[in-house]
């Protein structure tokens, strides 16, 4: 059951830097914003902005699998435990 309780929350996990990836991708002038902490991008604003929106998708992707792949073991830590 400690395995389960460790995939939980590592779901948990998934799913925030999946939610985050997608907000990064579709908001990539506020996430700029808010990493130069408001200053102006030292490699220009339009590298900054599609920078931001690739690694926002590179998150949201990643952060999915992780949340299927989770999905997946705690059926299996479920299943093995009965």
């Amino acid at each position: 059951m400690q395995a389960a309780i460790a995939h939980f929350l590592m779901l948990v996990f998934a799913v925030f830097i999946a939610r985050l990836g997608w907000f990064m991708a579709y908001n990539p002038t506020r996430t700029l914003r808010f990493f130069t902490f408001g200053t102006e991008s030292a490699f220009g604003h339009r590298f900054g902005v599609t920078w931001c929106r690739i690694v926002g998708w590179f998150f949201s992707v990643g952060g999915s699998l992780g949340v299927l792949l989770y999905l997946v073991l705690l059926a299996i830590d479920f299943w093995r435990s009965r």
